[in-house]
């Protein structure tokens, strides 16, 4: 089917150790008008009724194709790090239902752009992470974070007890 499209309608991109296959919209459309099966039918209806016009939106820039080539090779470098930093955990905490957990992953880029390596660390399947803002709009909406009356006991009680701190510093600065 490639070698009927025009060299201005398909394009291969390198993606990790292999090629992407990239076609134009031209190509797709000369592409799936070459089927009368259902099935293509249906497609090339999704294709023009749908899709198309949701990436034509006024307002949206569409994607280049170095666009796509930056986005291709971003995600397969975030997987990458995410492999590695999954094989990592999994390797130092033995075989603990990792499948069934919540992760936290960081990639090994910090501010500055300096370099570290990925890090991935299993956490209960209740456990959020958030900043401390976040944290109390979510404890204070009635739908929002679940949590029961002994963590936020607890957790009233470590705010208590950091303000009281900070409280006790003060009066002793003034």
């Amino acid at each position: 089917m490639l070698s009927k499209l025009n060299k201005e309608e398909v394009r291969a991109m390198p993606l990790g150790g292999g090629e992407v296959v990239c076609l134009s919209e031209t190509g797709v459309a000369m592409a799936i008008r070459r089927y009368r099966k259902p099935a293509a039918r249906r497609f090339r209806r999704w294709l023009e009724e749908e899709l198309l016009p949701a990436l034509r939106r006024e307002g949206e820039e569409a994607l280049t194709a170095d666009q796509l080539e930056l986005a291709l090779a971003l995600a397969a470098e975030t997987a990458r790090q995410v492999s590695r930093a999954v094989l990592d955990a999994v390797l130092e905490n033995g075989e603990a239902c990792w499948q069934h957990s919540r992760w936290l992953v960081t990639l090994d880029y910090e501010r500055h752009n300096r370099q570290k390596r990925p890090l991935g660390r299993m956490m209960g399947l209740n456990s959020s992470v958030a900043t401390l803002d976040a944290l109390a709009e979510l404890i204070a909406v009635p739908d929002g974070m679940p949590a029961s009356d002994t963590e936020l006991v607890k957790l009233a009680a470590a705010c208590h007890l950091r303000l009281a701190e900070r409280m006790s510093l003060r009066v002793a600065d003034e």
